[in-house]
């Protein structure tokens, strides 16, 4: 999704310098592109560090063994 919104970004200044677009049009969008990309990327970093905290959590052992002893009767 961030690829797209770089690739909105510069097909709105390709359509506002080759052609006569709609006015307004390329503003908005490329606000908009510019706006995604920032949410797309500090969605990205929330979610690498969601998945860190999951493996934190999920891979720690309980317990911890010193040695173990056969009881025999």
């Amino acid at each position: 999704m961030m690829l797209m919104s770089i690739f909105m970004v510069i097909y709105s200044v390709v359509i506002y310098a080759a052609a006569n677009p709609v006015e307004g049009w390329t503003t908005t969008i490329l606000f908009l592109s510019v706006v995604f990309f920032g949410l797309f990327g500090v969605l990205t970093i929330i979610i690498k560090y969601l998945q860190l905290l999951v493996n934190l959590i999920f891979r720690r052992k309980h317990y911890n063994y010193e040695s173990i002893e056969k009881l025999t009767k």
